[in-house]
């Protein structure tokens, strides 16, 4: 095999260390077998990424007994039949069955190219980008999937049992659409949650230093209301930018002189803020959150009470 033949990237979530340093070890010993080397990466982005399947059996260790293996390629037809981008193994983890998943996935990747750049995007750009789909829209990351509802302002995640800063901090693989009836059929069957919940996330945890609020320069800003700072997320400095845009209304350049706080931080907050659709323009009480501006109030009917008094509540 020549040298510089270019390795595939793997990734691994929710694995345990003795997992990791089993996949590790495999991959060194025989990673470089097939056509094309695999190496497992800590950082995105990742040709394929291994992930529990939370819906399988427990195994005698109380763990899912199956592990995918996710891509994010569109499905593909090999010998007359229609692969998925994603397959499993089970654990244990062995090295024949791994590689032989591992192969088939490389050839898939070598037939055709992933339907969006795997990893490359975060969530605040997701969601800004997607808001105005019409019913919604599947994002797949390496922990979960997650399916958001703008005009309702609603997602559901695959796994419950995640928490929604392990959601956003998850590389973003893949985004489709899905039809607007089958969005409307899931939002009435399906406990799903408020959208400002991974608003808040995405923009607490957004890696780089740029403000995401669509404003202009002596346009002054506000907050709606107080941030739920005892269940959300936060740095100790938000406490005070809480406290000068509850109470007065100023442009982004003057909150960072009364606050006398770095521009990264206070860009961190502004962008909590507006994702989480807590953030307006002063000047004429406009909505500037994404999730506003493609509201649609019928979206949300028949949700039940309990999600009646969570939209009440903000949540």
């Amino acid at each position: 095999m020549a040298s510089d033949v270019k390795a595939r990237r793997l990734g691994c979530h929710g694995l345990n260390e003795h997992e990791v340093m089993v996949l590790r070890s495999m991959l060194r010993l025989f990673g470089a077998r097939g056509q094309t080397p695999w190496e497992l990466q800590p950082q995105p982005p990742f040709d394929a990424v291994i992930v529990p399947d939370m819906r399988s059996e427990l195994d005698q260790e109380g763990l899912p007994s199956r592990l995918f293996i996710r891509t994010g390629l569109n499905p593909a037809t090999v010998n007359g039949e229609r692969r998925t981008s994603e397959d499993f193994i089970v654990r244990p983890i062995r090295a024949l069955p791994l590689f032989e998943k591992l192969n088939e996935i490389d050839r898939l990747i070598s037939m055709k190219e992933p339907q969006h750049a795997p990893a490359q995007r975060e969530w605040a750009d997701v969601l800004m980008d997607y808001w105005d789909n019409g019913g919604g829209f599947l994002v797949k990351t390496a922990a979960t999937k997650v399916i958001i509802f703008p005009q309702a302002r609603r997602f559901l995640p695959e796994r419950p049992d995640l928490s929604v800063a392990e959601i956003v901090r998850s590389p973003v693989l893949s985004i489709k659409p899905i039809e607007q009836e089958r969005a409307e059929q899931i939002l009435k069957e399906r406990r799903t949650r408020g959208l400002g919940w991974l608003g808040w996330y995405a923009g607490h945890y957004y890696p780089l230093e740029v403000l995401l609020v669509p404003t202009s320069a002596d346009v002054p800003i506000q907050l709606r209301r107080w941030p739920d700072f005892g269940t959300l997320d936060h740095l100790p400095e938000y406490f005070n930018l809480a406290g000068l845009l509850n109470r007065y209304s100023m442009t982004v350049a003057q909150l960072i002189e009364a606050s006398a706080l770095p521009p990264e931080t206070v860009y961190r907050f502004l962008n909590a803020t507006y994702l989480s659709g807590l953030l307006v323009e002063a000047r004429e009480k406009g909505w500037l959150s994404w999730l506003k501006r493609g509201y649609n109030p019928q979206a949300q009917e028949k949700l039940g009470v309990i999600a009646a008094i969570r939209r009440k509540l903000g949540l």
